[in-house]
């Protein structure tokens, strides 16, 4: 059952979604890190991880990264009859539970890579975050009382963590149209679109997928809502590709 997922976390692509990712993240930030790194700067942590909040180039694409790496492999196994030779020697119901681990560690995975990289710069070149020097960006009640109390290190690990489940349920989405497309790009294509769409339909409200990326919104009481949020939307998205992935493997 395993199997899949070690080649999900070994596959080339991860490693290009993540090493792509972190190009797009460097650009706010890397204007930051180079005085810092020279120790010229005297910037706090979450003064610098907010331009990582606050930059869009990669939310316009964020999903991309989630579903690149290992999504469309459900499609090339059935496509190519692999998934018939699999199912000689497991049971559907493992197939799926494995294929849907494998993708959605692989889209926690490239998504985690990057911000992990970025939030372990910020803990190292700059200064502790203070209620002195304290920024604006962060001045929501759950996130400045945890900033404060556990510290920036603490808080940007669960930042980390918020965008890892982030990939982990959209990568499931591309797993989802793997069912049913003909082309392979689709698989891609198809999840960046519903996010586009949702995010023009939803411009400032409570379930916009961005609010979700990053965990920053005045109308969450606590980290615990966007985090009961993605659970919500796994599990949704997960019955749905159970119920695809059962559907197609008929027809193998």
């Amino acid at each position: 059952m395993f199997a899949d997922a070690r080649a999900a976390l070994k596959s080339p692509w991860l490693y290009l979604s993540s090493a792509a990712a972190l190009v797009v993240l460097l650009r706010p930030t890397m204007e930051l890190i180079i005085p810092a790194w020279q120790g010229l700067s005297t910037m706090d942590v979450m003064t610098y991880y907010s331009h990582v909040d606050a930059f869009t180039g990669l939310g316009r694409f964020v999903v991309l990264f989630c579903t690149l790496p290992y999504a469309a492999s459900f499609f090339d196994e059935c496509r190519s009859n692999y998934a018939r030779y699999i199912l000689l020697h497991t049971t559907p119901n493992r197939y799926i539970a494995s294929k849907m681990l494998a993708v959605s560690l692989s889209g926690a995975a490239a998504l985690a890579i990057p911000y992990g990289v970025i939030s372990a710069l910020g803990v190292l070149l700059f200064q502790p975050a203070t209620a002195a020097n304290f920024p604006a960006y962060y001045n929501m009640p759950f996130w400045k009382d945890f900033i404060l109390t556990h510290g920036a290190g603490a808080a940007l690990a669960v930042k980390v963590a918020v965008v890892a489940l982030y990939g982990w349920v959209w990568s499931l989405t591309g797993l989802f149209f793997a069912c049913f497309v003909n082309h392979r790009l689709s698989v891609y294509v198809l999840p960046l679109v519903i996010y586009q769409t949702t995010c023009t339909l939803m411009p400032d409200g409570l379930f916009h997928p961005a609010y979700l990326h990053n965990a920053n919104n005045l109308r969450y009481s606590g980290l615990w809502v966007p985090l009961l949020m993605e659970l919500g939307y796994y599990i949704l998205f997960g019955g749905l590709c159970v119920g695809a992935m059962k559907r197609r493997l008929r027809h193998v």
